[in-house]
């Protein structure tokens, strides 16, 4: 399961109630994601893979177009 920060843009809402059977678990913050975790946030135009640091530094993965894209890398990464 991979935490994804919410947002409220329409993409984004689509996009995850899209996917919703798929392992994703929506939080409110980068505050809910624990150190070593990764974590999806939306910049807007894409879908951005992150790690959270031990000092909570989150480290850019990549950029993904979907949703999809982003979670089959998160997964490999797991």
């Amino acid at each position: 399961m991979i935490k994804t920060i919410t947002h409220h843009s329409p993409k984004f809402l689509k996009d995850t109630w899209r996917h919703h059977e798929v392992s994703i678990l929506l939080v409110p913050t980068i505050d809910h994601v624990q150190a070593g975790e990764l974590f999806i946030q939306w910049d807007g135009k894409a879908y951005g893979l992150y790690r959270l640091t031990q000092d909570r530094a989150p480290r850019f993965i990549g950029l993904y177009r979907d949703l999809m894209g982003a979670l089959f890398k998160g997964g490999q990464l797991n």
